[in-house]
């Protein structure tokens, strides 16, 4: 049986509300920083430390300070070298801020190569900056001096290149992961194909000084499991989890100083596993198209919770139906064997949501930022607390970001229209990911980044309007009493 349906998304702007005795959800900013007509998504990230706020999306970067209420485009170009030994700088930026070193951390992948040596291998870039330096140097190349490089050659992967990263980190390391690809000849089309799930570990210290890095790494070579993101808020070791099943699931953990790491397996409830998701919106018939990969994790006291996109109808042996996408969020006990706690969702009859991100606050509250839509609602960002079983946006779309790809024949090659000219058709994405952070200093307010999709002022095309949201209670959370 589910968890107790999330019964709406509100409008924030319509009044705060809480849940049972809970105070009222408070939202301090619900800031617009612009709008893009470049969209393929947007892969929101960011991070907060005082008033200083750096948000992220694919190879652009916007910088407030002001605590969030303004923004200001940095050129991802003016600030870093050009990549030229691979396929260039292109996606997917992972920001963070790290209080014990006051850094902001900011992840960046190439495109994998397109000839030569490097063909099918790429390289990742780890950058930081204080926010001191961000407005010393008004978000410039110098406050991005400490940078280091690392290549598919560095942690021996061959011919493979890394994609879908994400970052997290302890008390004394940063933790980073990223799937792996290459192509092996058995895709159809072909393409390139999940080769496993690496991970590397490096020592804040040498970070904070930009000295050379010592550190372990390893590549877990799983082709048929779904790999997770790093754990938020973990402390002394770093966690994270892999579908093995939809009823069985792998959960790691490692320390940055230790030259091994362990696993353990655990059932889970059976929850639909579905090859790619979907939600039909009033304009398209997929904004999800996402799989089931587990890209929500945070540690809560003992606890560590995994959150993923789900698909809907049963997990099979006669099971609760969803009749909508949705997410599924495990529970493990990490002081009895890690044991499953309880397995709860986040779903209703009429809306799907998916793109899960987690963390925890200081009073010990889990927020998550989401995706949702489906039905007579376009696909939208929210946030919320979970526990109050609502889930809140301030603005939302007005139609399905849609771009044009080649139509492939089963070879691979382009099919052609009479004219000659590629074939193209739609398709639609709202991921990767959007992400959730701690409001530093006061870590009992997160902030959230996501957008929303408008009909672009120039054109009659699609435009990303991105959004940063902080949101929180003002007071602690009265616990009920045991």
């Amino acid at each position: 049986m589910p968890s107790p349906a999330t019964p709406e998304v509100r409008d924030y702007r319509n009044g705060p509300s809480g849940a049972g005795t809970q105070e009222p959800v408070t939202f301090r900013h619900f800031t617009d920083s612009g709008v893009s007509t470049s969209w393929w998504p947007p892969d929101m990230s960011g991070a907060k430390s005082g008033d200083v706020v750096i948000m992220s999306g694919n190879l652009w970067l916007k910088l407030s300070v002001d605590g969030g209420q303004t923004f200001s485009d940095l050129a991802f170009t003016d600030l870093f070298a050009e990549e030229k030994d691979y396929g260039g700088w292109g996606c997917d930026q992972v920001v963070h801020y790290v209080p014990s070193i006051d850094c902001f951390v900011l992840y960046v992948q190439a495109f994998k190569g397109k000839s030569g040596a490097n063909n099918e291998k790429n390289v990742v870039k780890i950058a930081l900056a204080s926010p001191a330096d961000l407005k010393k140097y008004k978000g410039g190349k110098l406050a991005w001096r400490r940078q280091w490089h690392f290549s598919s050659d560095t942690f021996g992967l061959g011919s493979t290149w890394m994609d879908f990263p994400d970052v997290s980190y302890g008390d004394r390391y940063l933790y980073a992961n990223t799937n792996t690809f290459a192509f092996d000849g058995t895709a159809t089309p072909p393409g390139d194909t999940f080769q496993g799930k690496l991970f590397f570990e490096l020592p804040l210290a040498d970070l904070v000084a930009g000295r050379s890095l010592s550190f372990y790494f390893a590549f877990i070579q799983e082709k048929n499991f779904t790999f997770g993101s790093p754990t938020q808020n973990i402390g002394p070791k770093n966690y994270w989890a892999a579908h093995m099943s939809n009823s069985r699931m792998r959960v790691y953990s490692s320390k940055g100083d230790d030259a091994d790491y362990f696993w353990r397996d655990r059932d889970v409830s059976n929850w639909p596993m579905t090859a790619d998701i979907t939600s039909a919106a009033p304009d398209f018939g997929d904004w999800i198209s996402a799989d089931h990969r587990i890209i929500g994790s945070t540690r809560v006291n003992n606890q560590l919770w995994f959150a993923w996109s789900a698909g809907s109808g049963d997990g099979g042996h006669g099971g609760f139906s969803f009749p909508q996408a949705h997410i599924q969020i495990a529970k493990f006990d990490i002081g009895n064997n890690y044991s499953l706690i309880e397995q709860t969702q986040v779903w209703n009859a009429k809306t799907a949501f998916a793109y899960p991100c987690l963390t925890t606050n200081s009073d010990n509250e889990v927020g998550i930022s989401l995706a949702w839509g489906g039905g007579s609602d376009y696909a939208s960002h929210a946030v919320g607390i979970l526990g109050d079983f609502v889930v809140w946006f301030g603005k939302e779309s007005v139609l399905t970001a849609q771009t044009l790809v080649p139509v492939l024949d089963a070879k691979g090659k382009p099919v052609l229209n009479p004219d000659g000219t590629p074939k193209q058709k739609p398709i639609s994405r709202w991921g990767d990911f959007v992400h959730v952070r701690l409001a530093q200093p006061d870590t009992r307010f997160f902030s959230a980044f996501g957008y929303a999709v408008i009909a672009s002022p120039e054109t009659s095309s699609n435009a990303a309007e991105y959004l940063y949201v902080e949101f929180g209670r003002e007071r602690q959370v009265q616990q009920p009493p045991r």
